[in-house]
């Protein structure tokens, strides 16, 4: 990569009139982006010209070159402007799950939710949708809005319940149900955990707080 970029740049150094120019420009962004020369590859993308074909890696690269250099603002922009600019492009729902990611790191919970959702809604039958669904979920609920975070576990559980995170769905789920007193649903969310997944890491806890709420409810001989 290293010995590439060199070459484009004395093709672009040397020939600037030729007609590869606008093509060792975007190749030598790409080189340096490879070789994690972050810094020269932005560099390099703000010469790039903005009508070329391939503009969605180009912002891709911007955005994750400003993440990697710590100017995650300008990353969450560059991500932005992807989404909006080239919604069909391959690299649009990882982009969107990148500004969840960005947002949920600097305690901003709430437009992070929104962001991971957005990731369900456009793109339901991307892999990273059910990822982006629970992602969306967590974050309601450490804002308080438990209404939203249970209905987008239930929705994971419902579009894509035998995915590797279903059991960890269900136990947010429950507790999130207990939250708000709803014991009873609590009690048959854990059920359900313990039925399909008896191995999960959850299980013990999920007996522990089913004994917890049966005995609360006054059914003692069940809590037992």
């Amino acid at each position: 990569h290293d010995a590439a970029a060199a070459r484009y740049e004395t093709l672009l150094t040397r020939f600037p009139s030729s007609p590869h120019v606008v093509r060792a420009a975007l190749e030598r962004a790409m080189t340096l982006f490879a070789a994690g020369r972050y810094a020269e590859a932005a560099v390099q993308c703000r010469a790039i010209d903005p009508s070329v074909s391939e503009m969605d890696r180009v912002l891709w690269i911007q955005a994750v070159c400003a993440a990697q250099l710590g100017e995650d603002d300008q990353a969450v922009q560059f991500y932005q402007t992807l989404a909006n600019r080239f919604p069909a492009s391959e690299w649009v729902p990882e982009a969107l799950y990148r500004v969840g990611d960005l947002l949920r790191e600097r305690g901003d919970e709430k437009n992070a939710s929104d962001a991971f959702r957005i990731v369900f809604e456009r793109y339901p039958q991307n892999p990273l949708a059910p990822k982006a669904l629970f992602a969306a979920a967590y974050s309601a609920s450490r804002t308080n809005r438990l209404e939203e975070a249970i209905r987008d576990w239930g929705l994971l559980l419902e579009r894509f319940s035998d995915h590797p995170l279903a059991g960890d769905a269900l136990f947010q789920k429950a507790m999130t149900e207990a939250r708000l007193s709803r014991y009873e649903q609590a009690l048959e969310t854990f059920g359900v955990l313990l039925r399909r997944f008896p191995d999960s890491p959850y299980a013990g806890e999920a007996r522990y707080w089913r004994g917890v709420f049966l005995e609360t409810a006054g059914r003692i001989d069940a809590a037992l």
